[in-house]
């Protein structure tokens, strides 16, 4: 297929500086629409985003759902691009005629069948007359559907769940009783192939706890029915590879032919269901609801037990999303079946006639843009792609929203859909959304219209953090502001809004609250998702074993974003030049990756170490992990004599992995330093570049990324210590030695200051360093101009 060997890979995290070099050296890159809004924000200067010639989207039904802003930004940006491009080359050719030509960028779109499926092409560069664009009807399948939606007239939730079970297990029965291979073993034949069974089924209901509840009532809806031991399984598991799996429900499951899978299992019991799914050992694979998009599992039957999910944060049963139930039924897709596959809905009665309606037919999707312009505004504000008020509603042109707006105005509460209706349409959105950036101090207008980022825009660009999160910081963080309340604003973040609330747990997080929170809170509302950022992360500084597998995703999803909160912070207290809270925050990020508070020892960020340890460590006048890396190796050993051979070896990687930065520093010209003029710093650093230290931070209690492990980054910042006023500050990865130059505007008044050369670590707790700094500013000479202007 290809002339030449291709390189692939991955985008992960939000690390700007290992994804772009990804994008270098790659041929086929595969990427979120976040992460790819992220590294082609600045795509004028990076050069690796204007070589991309193909552009595949999956999923575009998704624009009209939770992350279609971000996914239809991302195409327009694209296409904004090739369009610049276009232009540039015919004025290259205008001017030579030998000019090289580039390849024009390709945008190809796939999606599930919708009903305005010609605008969506159009708006991509496709049409109908080139032959571009192909749309089929719902019904157009490899594998025909047999799809069945059945209403149950119970008013609550939970008997409606319980009447949903026995025709569960009879539509499973009768497809079961037709699978030749279940008819096989049946008949005594302890021959098995090892293929997938074709009468596989795949049940998706709204919560954890139903996938084992489901399960249960399978089981005994067949004991009760004295039906054959054999209808849920094709293959006993004894004749398998043996298999590891911690779950006890699972390992009771599992042997019946029954597994569940869910977003809280161990990577390992995950795998383990998958394979035996795949080889067709489970015949009833129990899914819940959001597992849908993440499974590449077929079945022959779809059975979707409810369309409800609970809403904590709204305290109701909410409908699945349209685009959700989309997704469950496709899974219905067995290619070995020789008759149709089969789907199976049951919801409540009035809802009947609506899925019947919409899931026979193409689905029609419209842009929710215009809700979410804010933060997409800012980023282009922030790179210059938007200068004035004018350039912001001609980039609104390339959006899906503007193609939509012309064919469907009443959605979008547009009256008339002449050119000056809808241009003073986009004129007024835009207006409202540039003074909601002008309140959050990210954009600056002038009286001609012009739009100039400020500095707390770009760090909500920079760190593709929303602007309501920057406001947040900067409205409510002083100079007095310490750990306990920089703890209070980062979790009051507004990414974490929508954190589930699931039900129960506001009794969960209340005894959390009471036992196992060091900081207590000022307000005891559980049911409120910032709470909850805030108790889980307090127990994963406390490293509590207590929280469920839930929350453990949960925390893992804050973790995830938040050190670049944390550095999005940091930049926004060194913007309001606020010493103390700066390092504050600082060393709330290093307690965050190493889980532990500022209270506790050094010695617990290595493994395999205890209080004892740390104890015993103290007690011979080892105070910090420098201090005994430092030691001879014979009384290293003879200090950690309780330590197995295979936890020494642990801990000498850890040791290896821990940062030994030398900094020494000179000030520039120090003899001719002028009020107000500048004062320059030239740093020297100098660490040990081990090779261990290129696998990453060692943190086992930080959500590791295979693909791109957590590095550690330095903050570099000079400070008044007696005023808490911070000077100058820059992040950066150190790596071997370098050589950083800092700079700031000496005082007005002339004297001798005493400032502070701060070097701190995002990830690693007691290797920061400062050093002093005396400067001696001499009064300057006053200008001729100057002088002349204060008489006038």
């Amino acid at each position: 297929m290809f002339q030449k060997s291709i390189e692939i890979c991955k985008l992960s995290g939000w690390n700007l500086s290992p994804n772009l070099q990804k994008i270098s050296d790659c041929d086929l890159i595969f990427a979120t629409a976040e992460q790819w809004d992220l590294v082609s924000r600045k795509y004028n200067k990076r050069p690796q985003i204007k070589q991309i010639t193909l552009l595949i989207a999956e999923e575009l039904q998704l624009i009209g759902g939770q992350f279609g802003p971000t996914l239809e930004l991302v195409i327009s940006r694209m296409r904004y691009i090739a369009a610049e491009q276009e232009q540039q080359q015919q004025q290259d050719d205008d001017e030579d005629d030998d000019s090289i030509k580039s390849l024009p960028l390709r945008i190809v779109g796939l999606c599930e069948s919708v009903s305005n499926a010609q605008d969506l092409g159009e708006w991509i560069g496709a049409s109908t007359k080139s032959h571009t664009l192909q749309h089929f009807h719902p019904s157009v399948r490899p594998t025909p559907l047999e799809l069945r939606v059945q209403g149950y007239t119970q008013p609550s939730h939970a008997s409606r769940t319980e009447a949903m079970y026995k025709p569960t297990y009879l539509a499973i029965r009768r497809a079961r009783t037709q699978d030749t291979n279940y008819k096989t073993i049946r008949e005594g034949q302890s021959h098995y192939s090892g293929q997938p069974a074709d009468r596989q089924c795949i049940i998706f209901v709204p919560s954890r706890t139903q996938c084992y509840e489901s399960a249960y009532n399978l089981i005994q809806q067949c004991n009760a029915a004295q039906d054959d031991p054999h209808l849920f399984k094709c293959q006993s598991i004894k004749s398998s590879p043996p298999f590891e799996i911690s779950s006890p429900q699972l390992r009771e499951l599992i042997p019946l032919g029954i597994a569940v899978l869910h977003s809280n299992m161990t990577p390992s019991d995950e795998s383990v269901v998958k394979h035996l799914y795949k080889t067709g050992q489970i015949q009833i694979l129990i899914c819940t609801h959001s597992q849908t998009w993440s499974m590449d599992q077929i079945c022959h039957s779809v059975i979707i037990q409810g369309t409800q999910y609970y809403n904590a944060k709204e305290h109701r049963y909410q409908d699945y999303n349209m685009t959700d139930l989309l997704d469950m039924i496709r899974h219905a897709q067995k290619p070995s079946t020789t008759t149709s596959c089969k789907c199976y809905i049951m919801c409540h009665q009035p809802r009947k006639r609506y899925y019947m309606k919409f899931l026979e037919e193409p689905l029609p999707i419209e842009s929710h843009l215009d809700h979410f312009l804010i933060d997409s505004l800012n980023a282009e504000i922030a790179n210059e792609i938007i200068t004035c008020t004018q350039d912001a509603v001609d980039y609104l042109t390339w959006t899906f929203l503007y193609k939509r707006l012309r064919l469907n105005p009443n959605y979008y509460n547009l009256h008339a859909t002449d050119h000056q209706s809808m241009s003073d349409y986009l004129s007024e959105m835009i207006e409202h959304t540039v003074n909601d950036l002008k309140q959050a101090q990210c954009v600056l207008v002038d009286d001609a219209m012009n739009l100039r980022p400020m500095n707390f825009g770009q760090i909500a660009s920079h760190y593709h953090v929303q602007c309501s999160t920057i406001e947040i910081f900067a409205s409510s963080i002083t100079h007095k502001t310490k750990l306990r309340g920089l703890m209070e604003i980062f979790c009051a973040a507004s990414e974490f809004d929508s954190l589930p609330i699931r039900r129960g747990e506001e009794f969960t997080l209340a005894k959390m609250a009471q036992f196992d929170a060091p900081l207590k809170l000022d307000r005891n509302k559980y049911n409120d998702p910032h709470v909850k950022v805030n108790l889980l992360l307090q127990s994963h500084l406390s490293r509590s074993k207590k929280i469920s597998h839930e929350m453990k995703m949960d925390l893992e999803m804050i973790l995830t974003n938040g050190v670049r909160l944390l550095q999005a912070m940091v930049d926004v207290i060194a913007t309001e030049r606020r010493l103390n809270p700066a390092l504050a925050t600082m060393e709330l990020c290093q307690m965050m990756v190493q889980a532990m508070w500022d209270k506790d020892s050094y010695f617990m960020q290595l493994p395999h170490f205890d209080s004892a340890m740390c104890d015993k460590l103290q007690s011979n006048q080892i105070h910090t992990v420098i201090d005994l890396i430092n030691m001879e190796e014979e009384e290293r050993n003879l200090l950690l004599s309780g330590l197995s051979s295979d936890q020494m070896i642990d801990v000498a990687k850890a040791l290896n992995r821990y940062p030994n930065v030398g900094i020494s520093y000179q000030v520039i010209d120090e003899d001719q330093i002028f009020t107000n003029g500048k004062v320059q710093i030239e740093v020297q650093l100098d660490v040990d570049d081990d090779d261990e230290q290129s696998e990453g931070v060692c943190a086992p209690y930080f959500p590791r990324d295979l693909d791109q492990p957590k590095m550690e980054e330095w903050w570099l910042l000079v400070g008044d210590a007696e005023n808490n006023e911070i000077k100058t500050t820059r992040r950066t990865a150190i790596k071997r030695c370098m050589t950083i130059k800092l700079g700031f505007v000496a005082p007005s008044v002339a004297g001798r200051y005493h400032y502070r050369l701060y070097l701190m670590c995002d990830s690693y707790v007691g290797c920061d360093q400062d050093l002093g700094i005396d400067i001696n500013v001499l009064q300057g000479e006053e200008d001729d101009d100057d002088e002349l202007v204060d008489q006038e």
